[in-house]
């Protein structure tokens, strides 16, 4: 199927079908994470589920950046979505915007689970160094 700039094999059920399948993972990833987060002490497990939330928000992340140009392209070229509109009609802007608009929102709270979670700071996302204070 086309995705914008990316051409990949396959149909569109199947790109459907795997994304969703990496949404409901990352999000049970998230949901699991959460969980462990307020667990007591003594039922938070191994160290490593500690990182879970931050894989999780990397993971959908990268999915959410991945299928964008999907999304501009659809809006670009007037692409019509099942069970969207009527009769096949051309989807209309405000949904391309606000669409683009929670895109942008997940995005940014799932940079931000995923640096937290994982004890990156904002300096060294930035690039800076140890005594530099981003402003």
């Amino acid at each position: 199927g086309t995705w914008g700039i990316w051409h990949l094999p396959g149909s569109a059920n199947f790109h459907v079908a795997w994304t969703g399948v990496a949404e409901i993972l990352g999000g049970g990833g998230l949901i699991l994470g959460g969980l462990t987060d307020i667990a007591p002490e003594s039922l938070k497990g191994p160290d490593e589920v500690r990182y879970l939330t931050a894989t999780s928000a990397l993971g959908l992340f990268v999915l959410t950046l991945a299928v964008t140009p999907a999304n501009i392209y659809m809006f670009t070229h007037n692409a019509h979505m099942a069970g969207v509109g009527m009769g096949g009609e051309d989807l209309p802007v405000t949904f391309h915007v606000v669409r683009g608009g929670i895109q942008i929102v997940v995005l940014s709270v799932l940079w931000r689970m995923a640096s937290q979670e994982s004890g990156v700071t904002e300096n060294q996302v930035a690039g800076l160094e140890g005594g530099e204070e981003r402003k």
